[in-house]
């Protein structure tokens, strides 16, 4: 029988247990400050063997999580664990253990993740978006006996429709659809960056 040892390490720790004996100080919200990026309010959250930061949007489970407070390898990650809280795992040489296989897997599962956190985010930003042009075109609507048109308002009639309609892609769209959306967006944004980088120089 195939002992999947990376598995059974997130299934036999407490990550907030893990997080607080290396160090992390964990609230009774069970979160932390984060990691990746410079916190001043905890951000990073603990939930469910896994841990995710709502600010820079960095998450994982307990094996990512020591990897990156150690500088450390998945395998070396895993072994780490495995030692200092007793799990038991014989993870000597002799064992079947396909590594490359299960770094694999991770890296697909963390691909996922990340796409649904992207998800997640963009929906939010676009919630606030359409909130915000809706807001304009309801506080600048023009006056038909003066004929003028409020600069806002004229930005918000032609924004908020492709606005929904992305909308929707982010809530009901296919995968397919989404990942299509993810790829312009994407695109975008590196021409945005482009024109912005010329005209500074």
């Amino acid at each position: 029988m195939f002992l999947d040892p990376f598995e059974y390490v997130k299934d036999n720790t407490d990550i907030v247990e893990v997080a607080e004996t290396y160090g992390l100080e964990v609230n009774n919200q069970n979160k932390a400050l984060c990691l990746f990026h410079p916190d001043n309010n905890p951000s990073m959250s603990f939930k469910d063997h896994y841990f995710h930061c709502f600010s820079c949007g960095a998450g994982g489970s307990v094996i990512d999580l020591v990897m990156e407070l150690f500088e450390l390898s998945s395998i070396d990650a895993v072994k780490k664990i495995n030692n200092d809280f007793g799990l038991g795992l014989d993870l000597s040489p002799g064992q079947k253990i396909d590594f490359k296989e299960y770094e694999k897997r991770r890296q697909e599962k963390a691909a996922v993740n990340g796409f649904k956190i992207w998800l997640d985010q963009t929906y939010s930003e676009y919630c606030r978006l359409s909130r915000y042009y809706w807001e304009n075109m309801l506080r600048y609507k023009p006056n038909p006996l003066i004929g003028w048109f409020h600069p806002l308002y004229v930005e918000a009639i032609h924004r908020w429709e492709p606005i929904n309609y992305i909308l929707d892609i982010l809530s009901r769209g296919s995968p397919e659809e989404q990942i299509q959306l993810y790829q312009y967006l994407k695109e975008v944004k590196q021409r945005e960056c482009q024109r912005t980088l010329q005209q500074c120089f």
